[in-house]
Order: C-alpha cells, then structure tokens, then sequence
C-alpha cells in the first residue's frame, strides 16, 4: 500500500509539472522594471531563448533548455560543442581602414613607453611632491619680520639646492654609475624637503607661497608632450601600430572581453585591449601572430592565430564565434509561476505573456 501511494504521488508530480509546461511555453516579456527590458521564449520542444537589454550598448543573451519543478521554471544554459575554430579570418574583410579610435590608442602608448624610458633612464627625474599639511595656526613665538626673514632664507637655500640637483642629475646621465645615480636621488630628495620648508616658512610668515622652481634635466630626461591628436586631419596622424578588431559575422556585432597578445618576430609580445585592440610596432618589429583568449573561454588553452602580412597603418578584423568564446550571462535561472506570468527575484520583476 505504501508503494502504491509513493508511485501515486510521484505520477501526480510528473501530471502537475507536465500540466505547467504544456501551459507555460510561449513568449514572455519582463515588465515593471524600467529601463531594463528583457524578452523570454519557452518553446514547446523544451529549449528557451533569452536575452537582456540594459542600455542600447549592453545586451545579454542566452540560449539552452528550460525545465519545470514544483511550480518553478529553471533555465539551464547549454555550452556549445566546439567542433570549429572559435577565432578565424576572412580575407574579404581582414583589412580595415585606420579611425580615430585606434590613432588615440597608439598615441597613448608612444607616450606612456617614452614616459617609461624617462624613468628608466632618469629614477631621478620624479618630482612628486613630498606630503605638505599647512597648520591651522601660525607660529606664535617669533616675530612677524623674524618669520619673513626665516622664508627667505628657505628660498636661498631651495635655490641651492635646485643647482645641486641639476649638477647630480646632470653627472648621473654623463657618467652613469650606480653611485651618480644615488647622489641624484638625494639631490632630489634635498630638494623636495627645502620646497616643503619654503611652503611652510611662507605660511607661518603670511606671505604668498611663491612658485616652484623647474628644475632643468638633461636632454636624456625629457619626456615629449602628449602629441594633440586632431580628429578631423586623418593626414596628420601618426598610424605607428595595428589594430584588431573582433567581429561575430553570425551575430553582426562587435565582441568584447577578448584577451589578445600580438606576437612579434623577435619573440617579444604586447597585449592589447578587447576595447580598442591596438598596439604600436617599432621599425624593425613584425607581427607574426596574436595569442586570443577571453575570461570563462571553453578551449583549455589560448588560441594561437598565425597573420602574415600585417603592416603598420591598418586595422585587422578577426572574426570571433562567441557563442564558443564568451560565456553565459548565467548557468541556471530560476522563475517562480504565478498566476500572472513568471517571477524572477533576481531581476526584480515579472515575465508576462
């Protein structure tokens, strides 16, 4: 008897769960929630498609099978078999004209690998300014005309200390030994502290804190001026680099979260940003590959992708299969049925035929 009523209960589960599925498929739209719009189809045959829309430049999607349990609908998605490469190249649309987008990237690079050499070759030449906190009240045991003296006597001696620096940093570069390099470095650092004590002096004397003073690096030392890139006089712009960007032919769209590193001739590599995927190239550098992966890829290990040809002044399409590459907005989704459609908690809202 207690086998016939567990066998009854368990036919009624499986009669009320299909009883719901045979009610539940169709279309359904996510409502009361504002700017976010989301779309749900249950079809008949057990698979569902998905999607979410929180701006007009980020859209989700999602695609797999849906099952029902006890009055609630869960959404499993389904990773695609990967019988195809993720990443190819279509010789119809490998080569893109240059843009805007793509110079400002590369100027950016020139100038943050000619920051990085300065530093390199002058540790010397960093002129962040040492912490200053200016008291709330002045210095109430020396006279005003004392205080003023004692400001000017700071400034002489910031001034002393702005020649010596400039004579170290100027012997470290000539002579190049690990000692100049120390004795630029305290230079600087004798430097720094006689600028706080002139800011200091200053305040306590209630005097205008005056500039302060450039210090004159060698040559070596001087990092260029950020190149002003004019967006209208494509003439003017450099094309000192490649881009790549990343496509999904299928889906007519542009594909981000990309993990790309190019590869060059004499075995040195650059990664680039899924953003904009460009990177400067040196005179004597050639692009032989770029190594392509994306965050939660299926594959075990990145793609290697062989380029021949590139040059300096393009941009090259790579063609991406997303649906093998970028993984799902979510594994399960859970909905709970109610009478007037389904209930997501996670979203805040409900789905409504």
């Amino acid at each position: 008897m207690k086998i016939f009523i567990l066998i009854f209960i368990a036919s009624f589960n499986f009669f009320i769960n299909e009883l719901y599925a045979q009610q539940i498929d169709g279309k359904y739209v996510l409502a009361n929630t504002g700017e976010t719009k989301s779309e749900l189809w249950l079809h008949s045959n057990g698979t569902y498609e998905w999607n979410l829309e929180l701006s007009t430049q980020e859209r989700f999607e999602s695609f797999g099978v849906w099952s029902v349990l006890d009055g609630v609908v869960t959404l499993s998605a389904q990773k695609p078999s990967i019988k195809t490469p993720s990443y190819f190249i279509d010789k119809a649309t490998w080569i893109l004209p240059w843009n805007f987008g793509v110079e400002k990237s590369i100027q950016d690079q020139l100038y943050e690998s000619a920051v990085e050499k300065s530093i390199a070759l002058c540790p010397f030449s960093d002129m962040t300014e040492y912490a200053f906190a200016a008291p709330e009240i002045a210095e109430k045991k020396l006279s005003l005309p004392v205080l003023k003296k004692r400001a000017n006597t700071a400034l002489q001696k910031l001034i002393k200390y702005k020649r010596i620096f400039e004579i170290k940093a100027k012997n470290a570069i000539r002579i190049g030994t690990r000692a100049a390099y120390d004795e630029a470095l305290v230079a600087n650092e004798h430097f720094q502290v006689a600028w706080n004590e002139v800011k200091q002096s200053h305040w306590d004397a209630h005097l205008a804190i005056p500039n302060k003073p450039e210090v004159v690096f060698p040559l070596e030392c001087h990092v260029p001026k950020k190149v002003q890139i004019d967006e209208n006089n494509p003439k003017l712009w450099s094309k000192k680099g490649v881009g790549f960007e990343f496509y999904d032919p299928k889906k007519k769209s542009h594909v981000n979260g990309i993990l790309a590193e190019v590869l060059f001739s004499d075995g040195s590599k650059k990664r680039v940003s899924s953003r904009i995927a460009a990177t400067m190239i040196e005179d004597n550098q050639q692009v032989i590959g770029v190594l392509l992966s994306s965050k939660g890829i299926y594959e075990d290990e990145p793609y290697y992708l062989e380029v021949n040809g590139v040059i300096a002044g393009n941009i090259y399409q790579i063609n991406v299969d997303s649906d093998q590459v970028v993984p799902p907005i979510f594994e399960t989704f859970v909905l709970s049925i109610k009478e007037d459609g389904l209930e997501s908690v996670l979203l805040g809202g409900m789905y409504r035929k």
